[in-house]
């Protein structure tokens, strides 16, 4: 039961590393060509590219996984609760055509020009509100097959950690979407004496934020929610694959019993 452990704990490690390593290294480039450090993470760029492969390998694992749990049974019974990971497997597939063709900005902008929206502070985070959507409907659907989910128990904490990193990952995207709450927090208040009124010296407060820190402020953000993005798809590959590696070795344990 140790060595499994270790191995388990193993693999994740080896792959936040390489997460961690091909984050500095799109910083680094970036840096290098004097851009943007945000630049690394544009649509287009391989880091885009490498998200989506690292969603469609989640989406894979959770259909393999279904079909093995299908396996001498009616491939869909919708009153099986083995149907979460084919859900599953496809939610992921959608994800991955999100992250690559912009839906839920599509829909954003869609949005604002059916209903009219002007730009707000509020409104122009609406596409952050719809992946806390996303993420939200996903517990809740996980929630209705959680027998099915507390069979791997072992494998739990790594989709809670994904969780965890999906929500601090859009807590950092609100904060970048605009710079407004940016400036917000690192206005500096300056007091500045203007003419006398009757005799007593009016004085005016105004806050004042440095345009450089408020362009690091962002850059620092927005580097951490996409670092959460890599580190929350790392999890899930992490998560359906212990799931995998436990269903086979009970598949064994029936073979080997009959």
């Amino acid at each position: 039961m140790k060595n499994t452990n270790h191995t388990r704990y193993l693999l994740v490690y080896l792959l936040l590393l390489a997460d961690v390593i091909l984050i500095i290294s799109a910083i680094s480039i970036s840096m290098w060509k004097g851009e943007d450090i945000l630049t690394a993470f544009d649509e287009g760029h391989y880091m885009t590219y490498l998200s989506v492969l690292k969603i469609l390998i989640v989406s894979a694992l959770f259909f393999i996984l279904y079909v093995i749990k299908r396996r001498n049974k009616s491939f869909i019974d919708i009153r099986s609760l083995d149907l979460i990971w084919l859900i599953m497997g496809i939610a992921f597939i959608y994800l991955a055509l999100d992250e690559l063709f912009m839906v839920h900005e599509t829909l954003d902008s869609y949005i604002h020009s059916s209903f009219k929206l002007n730009e707000t502070g509020l409104t122009d985070r609406l596409d952050d509100f719809i992946l806390i959507a996303y993420a939200v409907f996903g517990m809740i659907i996980l929630y209705l097959y959680r027998s099915e989910i507390l069979k791997h128990r072992k494998a739990l904490p790594l989709l809670i950690l994904a969780f965890i990193t999906i929500f601090v990952g859009e807590f950092f995207d609100l904060l970048t979407n605009r710079n407004d709450i940016a400036i917000a927090l690192l206005s500096q208040q300056t007091t500045i004496e203007s003419e006398k009124i009757s005799g007593i010296p009016y004085m005016k407060c105004t806050f004042v934020a440095n345009s450089n820190n408020v362009n690091k402020f962002c850059e620092i953000s927005g580097t951490l929610e996409e670092s959460c993005e890599m580190i929350t798809s790392t999890f899930l590959i992490c998560f359906a694959y212990y799931c995998l590696i436990e269903t086979k070795k009970q598949e064994r344990s029936k073979k080997a019993l009959t």
